[in-house]
């Protein structure tokens, strides 16, 4: 990964945050899984579709994006960082 391992700390940090309300975590998995979400049947990669709508959701500080491009990354490294972080969706619908 091309992250630096203190943005990739602070990105999990941000997630963390976000998917803490008890259930949250395991509801928005079992949404995605079902296609119960917006557009559900125009995404062609889950995954994909799943991580970035949680990274958007968590709110990461412009600061952080900022480091993040500065230091070399782009979508695709962001995209593993966050593959990393998240769990792995199947798509049942």
């Amino acid at each position: 990964m091309k992250i630096k391992q203190e943005h990739l700390e602070e990105l999990k940090k941000h997630i963390d945050t976000y998917l803490a309300p008890k259930g949250r975590r395991e509801l928005l998995i079992n949404l995605y899984q079902k296609g119960l979400f917006s557009r559900a049947g125009h995404v062609k990669d889950l995954q994909k579709r799943f991580c970035f709508d949680i990274y958007y959701a968590s709110k990461v500080p412009r600061e952080l994006v900022k480091a993040m491009y500065d230091s070399g990354m782009n979508d695709d490294h962001i995209y593993t960082a966050l593959r990393s972080i998240l769990p792995t969706i199947e798509r049942n619908y």
